[in-house]
């Protein structure tokens, strides 16, 4: 029997963090399987799991360890981050967050390098790179 939008979202007012992760992940799969046309079935041969094991993760018995979370993400031609981030409604909000999350990663690299170096760096080397920073600046603007 199929659930009234009502109820559903009750359910999920009721569900821990856990639960809606794994029900998001379930309705990404249910989802990105009906795009590309592929069964359960399928799908689980090509990550090489049981059928069963599949259809766990499906009607959110079980949860995936990341690696088989990756084959089926591979599998699908998504992202990881799209598969396990219950706030990415769609495969170009997980896009932008890896973007955003490498460019966190490189920013703190960036600045890592920079305040370890500027001791041992000439003034004009530190003009070069305010200078820098400014000009990517107005191409923004």
């Amino acid at each position: 029997m199929r659930k009234n939008k009502k109820t559903l979202e009750r359910d999920l007012d009721s569900m821990t963090a856990e639960e809606k992760s794994s029900y998001a992940f379930s309705n990404k799969i249910k989802k990105l399987l009906h795009r590309r046309c592929m069964t359960q079935a399928e799908l689980a041969q090509k990550v090489g799991i049981t059928q069963t094991a599949m259809s766990h993760y499906i009607n959110c018995k079980r949860t995936p360890s990341y690696k088989t979370a990756a084959k089926i993400a591979d599998v699908l031609c998504t992202s990881i981050t799209y598969l396990l981030n219950e706030k990415c409604s769609s495969e170009t909000d997980a896009e932008e967050l890896d973007a955003n999350e490498m460019f966190d990663k490189d920013y703190d690299t960036i600045i890592s390098l920079i305040s370890k170096q500027s001791r041992y760096m000439k003034k004009q080397q530190k003009m070069e790179i305010i200078s820098a920073l400014m000009c990517a600046d107005d191409d923004v603007l």
